[in-house]
């Protein structure tokens, strides 16, 4: 896939994914941030990651 990706961090077990590959419109980017939930955990508390936080290789942490 692209290696452009909106990623995500949950802020209850720290578990790093990517929500949305880009490009894509902007609203359904916007849609799936914000129904986004933690896959590990099923957390709604999540955050945008930070570059050092998204893994080299790109796959989920």
């Amino acid at each position: 896939m692209s290696d452009k990706a909106l990623w995500a961090k949950c802020k209850e077990c720290s578990h790093v994914w990517a929500v949305a590959y880009l490009p894509m419109e902007l609203e359904k980017v916007a849609k799936l941030a914000l129904a986004a939930r933690c896959p590990k955990c099923a957390s709604a508390s999540i955050a945008v990651a930070s570059k050092a936080d998204v893994p080299a290789d790109g796959a989920p942490a």
